[in-house]
């Protein structure tokens, strides 16, 4: 066992010696210590005295997606108001973060004078320079306050953005043809599939009568504002330090859509996490309170935040119903979604405190 782990890891260590001399750093680098991320391998740098990430994309091998990525990450960087940014401080002769900007990620150029890099493999990878920070607590609500500031702050800048590329991925009130693959038979079959699935039935079928009637809801999302949106500000996605929240990270999803679907993808994280249901409440009100304080949003879209929660909760089921049917996502994981979604909608659907929220 001794000997596969080493072999793994000099094995990991070729790899990673591979990607790196596409870049002009020092070769003379080693591995911190860093978690990585679900979707992606992320691994920290420290060549000489400067750190960075190297990230390899798993769920894809297009680089039209990287590109739009990158385009929007340089736009952000470009803007009079800074977001983003390493800060270098010349005496010292070292970098450090300003503490008052958001900070997002930055890509480092290589060799061949792209962002995005093909691995031998056929696998695509980024060098990023690094942002320190630790993941924010979502049990505590001084940081979903700074959630709340930071994505209104982002929201504010992405609405300024025009940047001469086309989004990858549709905006959510595009649910039913995004999901066209998952017809009435299709779900019949999945449902199927399994024992623990099927004595899910009366749930599935519930969920399946709300994709239908939520095309309503799709229909007036797609006259509300528009905008580039970051799609998944949840506390992975973020970094604190010193209680404040200084950076936003994987922009891999970002799209044009309603722009109040931004907080409504976290507000469904919130109601998805691991508080008890008074506490979600209020975390929902600290979280809206903060938003609004750094930009605003219209009447309309605010009555139907509820419905566009709803909408990041169907997304979000069957996105796991497509990883489950192409084997990516388990039966367990499956399981859970239905019973959590099922019961999150009927939490929006009940719950006058909530709703009054967005009143």
């Amino acid at each position: 066992m001794a000997e596969q782990l080493e072999a793994e890891l000099i094995l990991e260590r070729e790899q990673i010696s591979a990607r790196l001399k596409q870049y002009t750093i020092s070769q003379n680098w080693t591995l911190l210590e860093m978690e990585s991320g679900m979707n992606n391998t992320t691994r920290r740098i420290k060549a000489d005295s400067k750190e960075y990430m190297l990230r390899i994309y798993n769920n894809h091998r297009e680089p039209s997606i990287v590109a739009v990525e990158h385009k929007l990450l340089h736009a952000l960087h470009a803007l009079t108001e800074p977001i983003a940014g390493i800060v270098t401080d010349k005496a010292a002769g070292s970098s450090k973060k300003d503490v008052t900007q958001l900070y997002v990620p930055y890509p480092v150029v290589g060799l061949n004078g792209q962002t995005c890099m093909v691995a031998t493999d056929g696998s695509l990878f980024a060098l990023y320079h690094y942002i320190q920070g630790t993941r924010p607590n979502p049990e505590y609500l001084p940081h979903i306050a700074e959630l709340g500031y930071a994505a209104g702050k982002l929201s504010r800048q992405l609405a300024q953005l025009d940047i001469a590329c086309a989004p990858v991925y549709d905006p959510y009130w595009k649910l039913q043809e995004s999901y066209s693959e998952l017809t009435g038979s299709k779900l019949d079959e999945i449902l199927h599939s399994s024992p623990e699935i099927k004595a899910r039935a009366p749930k599935w079928h519930t969920l399946q009568a709300h994709i239908q009637s939520i095309a309503s809801v799709c229909n007036q999302a797609a006259e509300l504002p528009q905008q580039w949106i970051h799609g998944d500000i949840v506390c992975n996605n973020t970094l604190v330090q010193e209680d404040r929240i200084i950076a936003v990270l994987d922009f891999e999803f970002a799209a044009i859509d309603a722009r109040a679907m931004e907080p409504a993808v976290i507000i469904a994280d919130l109601l998805g996490g691991v508080l008890p249901e008074k506490e979600k409440l209020e975390a929902v009100s600290v979280f809206m309170k903060a938003f609004l304080s750094k930009t605003n949003l219209e009447t309309d879209e605010l009555m139907l935040m509820p419905d566009l929660v709803k909408l990041r909760l169907l997304d979000v089921f069957l996105h796991v119903v497509t990883r489950y049917d192409s084997k990516l996502s388990s039966c367990e994981l499956l399981c859970k979604i239905i019973d959590d979604t099922v019961s999150n909608i009927h939490y929006i659907e009940t719950s006058e405190a909530f709703q009054q929220i967005f009143q």
